[in-house]
């Protein structure tokens, strides 16, 4: 019963984290699910997943510190988890499904490093991928149905992204007449009403699509009316 519980709270954990965009973010919300899913794969007796979420919760507080603490910002921090996470799952190895999550845990040590949460979220799918093939052994039926939850809410993020930014790429066909005005347009083409709320739409637009525009290489060009 206390198995299904903790399974359910990591589930939640991770979703939330998969929708996160912050590597802080992120780090927060698997940190509560690596508490989940150690006490989970305990009650099942899965000591070979036990042990990365074990040694992930030491690693998210660490990673998460990175950048504001020196000592947190060493580079050999990875090095060192995933060298715990081998040597301790060598030493419980029973079955050969066991060297899955110990895989995984390297990746998913790797992708938390990095400062760049668009690559994290990439190497998360196999890293799920792997982690769902070791819950269909070892009867984890709610580990079967985060994995599957969790490929499927990457791969949601990234269709969403796809979307917005075909806004911006794509020629929608009109059949509007095309107009031309020599000059700016002058001010009697824009009375007051109409001039305030295209500029609040420019707002609205620029504070919540610069960013992606920017980080994909767009270049944002914008009439600008004067009063």
């Amino acid at each position: 019963m206390w198995g299904y519980i903790f399974g359910i709270g990591a589930i939640v954990s991770l979703f939330i984290s998969h929708q996160k965009k912050s590597r802080r973010g992120i780090l927060i919300f698997k940190l509560c699910a690596d508490l989940f899913w150690a006490a989970h794969y305990f009650s099942l007796g899965a000591i070979a997943g036990v042990i990365p979420n074990f040694v992930g919760i030491f690693r998210e507080l660490v990673f998460i510190r990175r950048g504001q603490s020196r000592l947190a910002s060493k580079a050999f921090w990875p090095f060192l988890f995933i060298l715990v996470n081998l040597s301790l799952g060598i030493a419980s190895f029973d079955a050969w499904y066991d060297i899955l999550p110990l895989v995984a845990s390297a990746f998913v040590t790797v992708s938390l490093w990095i400062n760049n949460p668009h690559l994290t979220k990439c190497i998360s799918i196999p890293v799920s991928a792997a982690f769902l093939i070791y819950d269909i052994f070892v009867g984890s039926y709610v580990g079967i149905v985060n994995e599957a939850m969790a490929i499927l809410s990457i791969l949601l993020f990234f269709i969403r992204r796809r979307q917005a930014m075909k806004i911006f790429q794509n020629d929608y066909p009109t059949t509007k007449e095309l107009k031309f005005a020599e000059g700016a347009p002058s001010q009697q083409m824009f009375p007051r009403k109409r001039l305030q709320r295209a500029r609040l739409f420019q707002r609205r637009s620029e504070s919540a699509l610069f960013p992606i525009l920017k980080s994909r290489g767009i270049k944002w060009h914008m009439y600008r009316p004067s009063l």
